[in-house]
């Protein structure tokens, strides 16, 4: 009988053939999961193509044909497992009463070899060792476990490989079939309970590794999809910090080579006819060229490498830092007055340097476009917001304007793209009867 003949080995072979799928792995180039039916991986097989490729740099490719090698060695030695126990096999015991012939060697290759190629054809190397199986209890040969193990293999292969909605209705026809050949009517219903375990035990030995084995590779696309997600938002950061450097050297660079520039040219004018004037603006050359220095090592400071600890970086500049720049906007020769309303204190610092920055950048394009005019700078705080405006009156030596209309510089591209980070409105245009006006909103609740 079935459980008589192949209960004992069955505890044992279903777990020792657990050698699950081998091949490629259910995710494919764009990250997404397989469906079960399609995906070849898995189990003892899978880690050693995986071993393959990884440790020795075979490709895949490679590392899959050594797993189909390894299941035409399992197919041929249970075909020779098979043949000795058709040779060796004593007719009229318990487990059969035919003497082994040239046909019962034949369903012993049927029953087995398929097996080399079980996974690429589960369902079919299925019913091909279910055939043999029902043709060689027919016939009843005698020979311990020659019909069980390929049987066992191809059921387990099938319920590791295939959905439920397949393994299932096959591992049902499988065991009906096996009841047909197997137990006449007048066995017991113990044998009867208990082939229907070995065969519900096959299909959760397989369903089991099925499932393990998706859901591993689903965490491994999520992981691989999270990898993916942290990179390109590390590339976003790298990005933005540059633009952000890039702006803050503009700024910086821009507003003091301007000053610099006029400054010089300044000491030069008035280096015979009052030469004390003329060293007072070599001095605020100097000092602006240090200032500018300072800034530039303040950015740059954030490209230094961890661990580098050449002294701490100065604050960013900040709205108490307008006297500062507005007098050495008046040493350029600007005329400028600077009005505040509301209390300035407390902003958030992405704010005050956009303020700043916004400031710089107007005083610099005025000191180059509009040199000697009358300058206006006014900052209101009032409803949650900080209004920023600078006006200059236009050039005062009767040349037409250089300036082009609003965002034709990169340095009202740099206040448009600090405004536009804070989520606040930026306007930059002449104004009637000559002059430039540079407005901007920074809104103080939504300012990061």
């Amino acid at each position: 009988m079935y459980e008589r003949r192949h209960l004992e080995a069955g505890a044992s072979s279903a777990s020792a053939r657990d050698d699950g799928a081998g091949g490629r792995p259910g995710v494919n180039a764009g990250g997404r999961v397989q469906p079960a039916e399609r995906v070849h991986t898995g189990g003892m097989m899978a880690r050693v193509e995986r071993g393959l490729s990884e440790h020795f740099g075979l490709p895949r490719r490679v590392a899959r044909q050594t797993g189909a090698a390894a299941d035409a060695a399992i197919a041929l030695g249970l075909f020779a497992a098979a043949v000795v126990a058709l040779a060796t096999s004593e007719p009229g015991t318990e487990f059969g009463t035919r003497e082994a012939d040239a046909f019962a060697y034949v369903l012993g290759a049927v029953l087995t070899l398929p097996l080399a190629v079980r996974r690429r054809w589960p369902l079919g190397v299925l019913a091909v060792a279910l055939a043999g199986h029902m043709a060689f209890n027919i016939r009843d040969y005698s020979g311990i476990n020659v019909d069980f193990f390929g049987p066992i293999v191809a059921l387990y292969t099938v319920a590791a490989h295939c959905p439920r909605r397949i393994s299932i209705p096959a591992t049902v026809l499988s065991l009906l079939g096996v009841l047909l050949v197997d137990l006449p009517f007048d066995e017991s219903l113990g044998s009867f309970v208990a082939t229907v375990l070995i065969f519900i035990g096959i299909w959760l030995f397989g369903d089991t590794a099925r499932t393990r084995r998706v859901y591993g590779e689903q965490l491994a696309a999520q992981a691989e999809a999270l990898r993916e997600a942290r990179m390109e938002l590390a590339e976003q950061a790298v990005s933005q910090e540059r633009l952000r450097i890039a702006r803050e050297l503009h700024d910086v660079v821009a507003h003091h080579m301007s000053a610099i520039v006029v400054q010089s040219a300044l000491a030069q004018d008035r280096l015979e006819a009052d030469p004390p004037a003329a060293r007072r603006a070599i001095g605020q050359v100097e000092s602006i060229g240090r200032s500018a220095l300072r800034e530039m090592r303040q950015i740059l400071g954030v490209l230094r490498q961890a661990g580098d600890e050449r002294g701490a970086l100065d604050p960013s500049p900040s709205l108490t830092d307008l006297d500062r720049l507005c007098a050495q906007a008046r040493d350029g020769g600007l005329t400028v007055d600077i009005a505040t309303e509301g209390d300035l204190r407390g902003l958030s610092p992405a704010v005050e340097l956009a303020a700043y920055r916004i400031v710089q950048e107007a005083l610099t394009n005025a000191m180059k476009y509009a040199p000697g005019s009358r300058v206006s700078v006014a900052l209101v705080r009032a409803s949650g917001e900080l209004r920023v405006e600078v006006r200059d009156g236009g050039r005062t030596d009767g040349r037409p304007p250089q300036r082009g209309a609003a965002g034709g510089g990169q340095g009202l591209v740099g206040m448009r793209e600090r405004v536009a980070l804070l989520d606040g409105n930026f306007e930059a245009a002449r104004v009637p009867g000559g002059g430039f006006r540079v407005a901007a909103t920074l809104p103080l609740e939504a300012a990061p």
